[in-house]
């Protein structure tokens, strides 16, 4: 390849080494703002797999001006500034190299066209704020924080592509449950006759049947019963978690002087002696690490 110095030096630097620092025309469009929109939802519909409606004011395209910005369409102006591109050229020259950069017009925003007078309902942004109703399907078993994407419901702009909206699930607390992925926890306070008797307890569940909790005979504080399949449904593959119940002693806050007479009198039969204390102690400590 042969090649002219005096051409090089005259110019042919320009063309050469334009590509090299940003010489050429980005092709990438103008693109709104993405919008995120929290919304809560109770564990009995991510439970059900639920579609619901939400409503909120979103941007759209104004309908008085069609999105333009402008009073009528004989307002919008080709930019003199850039006579229509949307971008200006710069050059610097860096020692022997010739700098081009690209960049929007600063008169018309990027846009190659300018307002003379703009529209009365979107004072020249071409987008407002309209209530809007989205229908959206809770996925089953979803965890607290995800986001649902719904494309071109984001932002809108002028002469270019709206945004996206992201709409944020979280989850509501529930009266008596914990979650832990597909399981469920929560605690079960008992009286002393209960936990030495033994019982069953039932409460109304998330999938619309009784929970239904077995208390075996000598139960003691602290202890677990776990419920199989009685969870939350795992959002990947069959089936559901468990339901974990940890058991507490119901102590009342008043007592009745017949009731503290009747304490008394169990406290022989049920009290632990207190040189047996100190027994007890180690015993629930090996019991608590094995």
């Amino acid at each position: 390849v042969n090649i002219n110095l005096d051409d090089l030096f005259s110019g042919g630097f320009e063309s050469i080494f334009s590509g090299m620092f940003g010489g050429g025309r980005s092709s990438r469009g103008r693109r709104g703002s993405d919008v995120l929109l929290r919304h809560s939802v109770s564990l009995e519909q991510v439970f059900e797999e639920e579609d619901i409606e939400i409503s909120a004011k979103l941007s759209a395209a104004c309908d008085a001006c069609n999105g333009t910005g402008a009073k009528t369409p004989q307002d919008i102006a080709i930019c003199a500034t850039c006579g229509g591109q949307g971008k200006i050229v710069q050059q610097a020259r860096v020692g022997p190299f010739v700098q081009q950069m690209v960049s929007d017009c600063p008169d018309c925003a990027g846009q190659g066209k300018t307002i003379q007078n703009p529209c009365v309902e979107c004072h020249g942004s071409g987008s407002n704020l309209r209530e809007q109703t989205l229908r959206i399907t809770i996925p089953k078993g979803t965890e607290d924080g995800l986001r649902l994407r719904h494309r071109g419901k984001g932002e809108h702009i002028q002469n270019g592509q709206p945004g996206d909206l992201y709409i944020q699930l979280e989850i509501e607390n529930h009266a008596w449950f914990e979650r832990d992925g597909p399981d469920l926890i929560m605690a079960l306070p008992l009286g002393f006759p209960e936990m030495m008797l033994g019982t069953q307890v039932e409460l109304p569940h998330i999938d619309g049947k009784p929970l239904v909790i077995p208390i075996p005979a000598g139960s003691k504080p602290s202890e677990t019963i776990i419920v199989r399949g009685r969870g939350m449904p795992h959002r990947r593959g069959r089936g559901r978690g468990d339901v974990t119940v940890l058991l507490k002693l119901h102590v009342p806050s008043k007592i009745s002087k017949s009731m503290r007479a009747t304490l008394d009198e169990l406290r022989e039969s049920f009290a632990l002696a207190e040189d047996d204390i100190e027994n007890a102690v180690r015993r629930e400590a090996e019991d608590r690490r094995s």
